[in-house]
C-alpha cells in the first residue's frame, strides 16, 4: 500500500521473500506497507526477518557495486539506509533495523518502534523500559479470511475493473492478476457503448450500429431483439435488416469480447432497452402512363409524349397501402389544378380506374419536358417520417400547329475533291456553264479524274420536306437527274442526283440537326426530311469550269458549287538549254580563270512542257535552278539556288501571259522557250567546281531537274593549300626579310631542267605569277595548281568550261613550278614536301659564285648528297668542291619518282643568300605525267 505522507522509515522485513517495510501511522504505531504473496505468518516474519544481510559503509561510494537483490546497507555519513534490488541500491529512508533471532523476546537496541501491525493485527510489541520486544505468536492471518475493505478515496468505480469492498483479497488479487495478464498482452476490454441509426422506420429498415470500447475487443456478438443474433463479428459497424414490426419496438445487448482474452478484462457488456421502433414498410410511390383508360402497354423512353388537345391515363402502382387509409395528390406539370384522389378505390387509386387528363393547347413543354408528381400525403400505418412521399415522370409535350422546318434554301453544299497546288484560273479558261461567277485568277477547286464519279459534299443538315414536291440534281444549269417525293422511302440514285438519306424530325432540330428527346420539338409522324448530294460520272464532266446544286420544288436550292476539270496531269518537264558568261570578274590561279563575286551566267534557250492547262500554280518559283554535281572533290556551292516568276520566265516574243496571268494550256502539249535566265555566281565563300541543274513547277508539282553539261569554275574563298602567291617561308630563316616564296613565271618558255638563269635579275619581282590575269601558260611546261594542289595538267579549259581557261592539252611532258623567296645570312634551309612522287628538284641563288661552280647553268641538285665542305658546284676550277649536290646529308636527299614527306635539308656550303642577287633562293619542280605535290614551303 502506498502512503501519502509518507514517515521515516523504521523497520524492514521479509516475508516469503517479499521486501515489507514499515511505516508510523498517525498513532506512531509501525504499519506494513507492502507484503509478500503468500501467508504472512509469524514463523516465516520469525525466519527471514534474520535472513537480511546488514552491513554500515562509511560513505555511499564504497557500496558494492551491482549488488545481488535483498540486501541492506547503511551509509554512516549520512545516516540514510539502502535496500538492494535488481543490482541497484534503493534509498529507503533514515531507518534503523529490526533484526535479532529470539522470538520471545530479542534485545533491540535504539529502536523507536513500539507495535507492529500487520492488517490491523499486532504482531511485534516493544518495551521501552525493558527494551525487549515480544513477537505475538497468536496472529495468523490468511488473504482468503480477509475482505478488501474500502480504498482511502471510498471508491473503486475509478479503476480498470469493478470491485466489491466485501471481496475477499485473495479473490481481488486473482481478478487483478487476470486484467494485468489482458492488459499486458493488450486484450483487455474494460466497457462498451453503441448507438444505431436510424432508430426508426418501415418494415425493411436497415439498421447500423456503432459500436465504440475502452479496451481492445476485436469481436462482437449482438441480439438484435427480433429473435436475430449475429456472433463473433469482428466489424464495430455491423448492419440488421428489419423485416416485420411485430413485437417492436426492440431492446439491442452488445457483448464486447477479446477472442485471446480469459478472465476479468476480457470482456464488456452493454443493453439499451426498446431501442429501435420498426412500422410497417415504407410506401413507395409509383405510377405509370397510358395512351388508353384500359389494356395497353405503358409509356417509356422516347414514348413519353403527348400531343397538345390528347389525353393521357395514369395507373397508380404504388407499394406497401394495403390495410393503411391513404391520399393522393396528382400535379400533371402542366399548369392545370392538381387531381385529389380520396383513397386507393378512387379514380387513380391503387385499385380503382386509371385517372384520366387531357392537355390544352398552349401547354407544349417546348425544348424541355414537363414533370408529373403524385404525391402520397398520408398513410396510416407507415413510419411518419416516411409520408409524404412522392414519384415523378418526365413527359414531352408537343406544339400541335408548330412551323415546318427549314427547307434545301438554308443548306449548302461543297466541293469535295480538289487536287493540285495552289490552282488558279488560267486566262481564256473554258466556261460549261455559261454563267460562271469565276474570273481568271480566282481560285478553284481542281479534278483530273477521267474515271469513277466527281461528287459535291452531302447536305450537313436534313432538309424539310421529303414527302412531297420534286428534287434535282443541277449540273451547268441543267437537271441531271430528279425524283419525285412520297411519304415511302425516295432514297437511292437518281441519275446525277443521291438522295443518301431521309428521318422523321422527330428527333431533329428545326435546322434538321439531331438533338435528343427532351429537346425535341416535333411529335413523330408530322414532318420528314432528306439528304441529297450531286455526283456525276467523271468521264463525262467536260474541261473547263462546272457548276453543280440541288433544287427542291418548293422548299428551294442550295448554293451552286463551281470547280475545274484540267486534263494537265503530268508535272512539267524541261531541257537544260545553253549557258554562257553574261559578266565575269576572275579571280585567276596558275593561268585558269575562276569566277570571283560580282559574276553571273547568261542560261538560254530552256524549253518547257507540261507547263499550263486550265488552271496554273500560284507561285514565285515557276522555274528553280540550283547547285548539281560539284567535281575534283569540292563541295561549295557555285551559286545561290535562283528562282524565277511567271513574268521572269515569259518570253517577250511569244508571251505566255495576259494581264499577268497565265494563258490557258500553254505548253500543255507543246514545248515553250522561256526568257533567258540571269543566274548569279555566289557571293558567299567557296571554291566550287560543279554543274548546275534546272527544273519546272506546275500545279501538279514538281518537274525533274535538268542538269547542264557546264562546268563552272568559282573561287570566291582565299587561296588555301598550295598558293602560288604565297609559299610558307619560316620568319625565323635567316634574316633580312620575313616574307613568303612567290610562284616566278621567268622560266615559263624554258623546257629543260635547268634553264640559264642571270645573276643580275631579281627573280623575287621580275614576272609574277598574279590572280588578276593569266600570265600566258597555255604552250608552256608551267605545272597548274589547281585547288591547292600542284599538278601535272594537260586540261582543255576552253570548252565545257566556264570562265573560258587555257587549252593546255598540248603541253606534254615534263612540266615545272618555279619559285622564289629571299633571306640574308642563309646558307642551310628545310625543303618541307609532301607528294607521291616528282621528276626532280633543284636550288639556286642566282648572284654568288655557285653561277659558276655549278656546271647545271648556276642550279644544285637536291636528289645529290652535298660534297661536305666548300661551295657547291662540280667545276672545281671555279672554285666549286667537285659536286653539284646539296642535301645535307644522305637522308636529306629528295630522290625522284618516290614518295616524299616531312622536311628535307639543304645546303649552300659556304656561300650564301647575303651574297645572292636581291638576297633570293630558287626552288624547281619537275612533274612527269600524273605526278603531283600536296604541299611545300621553306624552314
Amino acid at each position: 500500500m502506498a502512503f501519502n505522507t509518507p514517515r521515516p522509515l523504521k523497520a524492514i522485513f521479509q516475508s516469503d521473500g517479499e521486501v515489507i517495510l514499515g511505516e508510523f501511522n498517525e498513532d506512531d504505531v509501525l504499519e506494513v506497507a507492502s507484503g509478500g504473496t503468500g501467508t504472512s505468518s509469524l514463523d516465516q516474519f520469525r525466519t527471514n526477518i534474520s535472513a537480511i544481510k546488514y552491513e554500515d559503509f562509511a560513505t555511499f561510494a564504497d557500496f558494492p557495486a551491482s549488488p545481488e537483490s535483498g540486501r541492506l546497507a547503511k551509509d554512516l555519513s549520512t545516516g540514510s539506509l539502502y535496500y538492494s534490488h535488481n543490482n541497484d541500491w534503493i534509498e529507503v529512508g533514515s531507518s534503523q533495523i529490526v533484526s535479532g533471532t529470539d522470538v520471545s523476546g530479542v534485545a533491540i537496541n535504539d529502536v523507536e518502534v513500539e507495535k507492529l501491525v500487520f492488517n490491523g493485527n499486532l504482531i511485534f510489541d516493544y518495551d521501552s523500559v525493558t527494551k525487549v520486544g515480544t513477537l505475538s505468536v497468536s496472529a495468523s492471518l490468511t488473504a482468503t479470511e480477509l475482505t478488501i475493505g474500502l480504498p482511502t478515496d471510498g471508491t473503486y468505480d475509478d479503476g480498470a475493473i469493478g470491485i466489491s469492498d466485501t471481496a475477499k483479497t485473495a479473490d481481488v488479487i486473482d481478478d487483478l492478476n487476470e486484467a494485468l495478464d489482458n492488459i499486458r498482452n493488450n486484450t483487455f476490454v474494460k466497457s462498451v457503448f453503441f448507438s444505431g441509426t436510424p432508430l426508426t422506420g418501415g418494415e425493411g429498415m436497415n439498421v447500423t450500429l456503432s459500436i465504440t470500447s475502452d479496451g481492445n475487443p476485436n469481436r462482437y456478438d449482438i441480439d438484435w431483439g427480433d429473435g436475430s443474433q449475429t456472433n463473433g463479428s469482428s466489424s464495430s459497424t455491423p448492419s440488421h435488416v428489419y423485416t416485420s414490426n411485430v413485437d417492436s419496438p426492440y431492446t439491442i445487448n452488445v457483448r464486447a469480447f477479446h477472442n485471446q482474452a480469459t478472465g476479468t478484462g476480457s470482456e464488456a457488456f452493454h443493453t439499451r432497452e426498446d431501442y429501435i421502433i420498426v412500422f410497417t414498410a415504407n410506401p413507395a410511390v409509383a405510377f405509370r402512363l397510358y395512351r388508353n383508360s384500359s389494356g395497353g402497354t405503358p409509356l417509356t423512353g422516347n414514348d413519353l409524349y403527348v400531343v397538345e388537345g390528347g389525353s393521357l391515363y395514369l395507373e397508380n402502382i404504388t407499394t406497401n397501402t394495403l390495410m393503411a387509409d391513404v391520399t393522393y395528390d396528382m400535379d400533371w406539370g402542366d399548369g392545370s389544378t392538381n387531381d385529389t384522389i380520396a383513397n386507393d378505390s378512387a379514380a387513380g387509386g391503387v385499385s380503382g380506374d386509371r385517372l384520366q387528363h387531357t392537355w390544352a393547347d398552349g401547354t407544349d413543354s417546348g425544348t424541355g419536358r414537363d414533370t408529373l408528381r403524385l404525391t402520397l400525403d398520408s398513410h396510416t400505418t407507415a413510419d411518419p417520417n416516411a409520408v409524404p412521399t412522392n414519384s415523378t415522370l418526365s413527359l414531352k409535350v408537343y406544339d400541335d400547329s408548330i412551323a415546318a422546318p427549314d427547307g434545301l434554301s438554308t443548306k449548302s453544299i461543297s466541293f469535295t475533291e480538289d487536287v493540285g497546288s495552289s490552282p488558279r484560273l488560267a486566262h481564256g479558261f473554258t466556261d460549261n456553264t455559261g454563267v460562271t461567277t469565276q474570273s481568271a485568277g480566282d481560285e478553284v477547286n481542281r479534278i483530273t479524274s477521267t474515271s469513277g464519279t466527281t461528287e459535291s459534299s452531302e447536305i450537313t443538315s436534313f432538309a424539310h420536306n421529303a414527302d412531297s414536291g420534286a428534287l434535282s440534281a443541277i449540273v451547268n444549269e441543267t437537271a441531271d437527274g430528279a425524283v419525285t417525293l412520297t411519304a415511302g422511302s425516295n432514297t437511292g440514285t437518281h441519275g446525277s442526283l443521291v438522295l443518301t438519306q431521309e428521318s422523321d424530325y422527330n428527333l431533329l432540330t428545326a435546322q434538321g440537326t439531331p438533338t435528343n428527346f427532351n429537346s425535341s420539338i416535333y411529335h413523330p409522324d408530322l414532318y420528314k426530311g432528306f439528304k441529297a448530294k450531286v455526283s456525276k460520272d467523271s468521264s463525262t464532266i467536260p474541261n473547263g469550269v462546272n457548276s453543280f446544286k440541288l433544287s427542291h420544288t418548293t422548299t428551294g436550292d442550295t448554293n451552286k458549287v463551281e470547280f475545274v476539270k484540267d486534263d494537265l496531269t503530268s508535272t512539267p518537264t524541261v531541257t537544260n538549254g545553253t549557258i554562257t558568261e553574261k559578266t565575269g570578274t576572275y579571280k585567276y590561279i596558275s593561268g585558269i580563270p575562276y569566277y570571283d563575286t560580282g559574276s553571273s551566267l547568261t542560261w538560254s534557250g530552256i524549253q518547257i512542257t507540261n507547263f499550263i492547262g486550265q488552271t496554273y500554280r500560284v507561285t514565285n518559283s515557276v522555274i528553280e535552278v540550283s547547285s548539281s554535281t560539284n567535281l575534283e572533290g569540292t563541295n561549295g556551292s557555285s551559286i545561290a539556288s535562283e528562282n524565277y516568276s511567271y513574268s521572269e520566265v515569259d518570253n517577250p516574243s511569244d508571251s505566255f501571259l495576259t494581264g499577268g496571268i497565265p494563258n490557258a494550256n500553254t505548253a500543255k502539249d507543246t514545248q515553250y522557250t522561256i526568257k533567258d535566265l540571269t543566274v548569279n555566281i555566289t557571293p558567299s565563300s567557296v571554291r566550287s567546281v560543279e554543274k548546275i541543274k534546272v527544273r519546272g513547277l506546275n500545279v501538279n508539282g514538281s518537274g525533274s531537274y535538268e542538269t547542264n553539261d557546264m562546268i563552272l569554275q568559282v573561287h570566291t574563298a582565299n587561296q588555301t593549300g598550295i598558293n602560288e602567291l604565297s609559299i610558307p617561308v619560316s620568319s625565323s630563316l635567316g634574316d633580312g626579310f620575313n616574307d613568303n616564296g612567290v610562284r616566278i613565271f621567268d622560266f615559263a618558255s624554258e623546257t629543260t631542267d635547268n634553264p640559264s638563269i642571270s645573276n643580275s635579275t631579281n627573280y623575287y619581282t621580275n614576272s609574277l605569277y598574279t590572280e588578276s590575269s593569266d600570265p600566258g601558260v597555255e604552250g608552256t611546261q608551267e605545272a597548274t595548281i589547281r585547288l591547292g594542289r600542284l599538278s601535272h595538267s594537260v586540261a582543255d579549259y576552253t570548252s565545257g568550261y566556264l570562265p573560258v581557261g587555257p587549252d593546255r592539252s598540248g603541253d606534254t611532258g615534263i612540266q615545272y613550278f618555279t619559285f622564289a623567296f629571299r633571306r640574308t645570312v642563309t646558307a642551310n634551309f628545310n625543303i618541307n614536301i609532301s607528294s607521291g612522287g616528282i621528276s626532280g628538284i633543284w636550288i639556286a641563288a642566282p648572284g654568288t659564285t655557285i653561277d659558276n661552280s655549278s656546271t647545271i647553268n648556276g642550279w644544285l641538285d637536291c636528289s645529290v648528297q652535298y660534297a661536305g665542305a666548300g661551295v657547291p658546284g662540280e667545276d672545281t676550277a671555279a672554285g666549286g668542291n667537285g659536286s653539284n649536290g646539296c642535301a645535307s646529308t644522305g637522308s636529306d636527299k629528295i630522290q625522284s619518282n618516290t614518295t616524299l614527306s616531312g622536311f628535307y635539308r639543304m645546303t649552300l656550303g659556304t656561300e650564301n643568300l647575303t651574297n645572292a642577287t636581291g638576297n633570293v633562293a630558287l626552288v624547281r619542280i619537275a612533274l612527269n605525267t600524273g605526278q603531283s605535290v600536296n604541299s611545300i614551303s621553306i624552314t
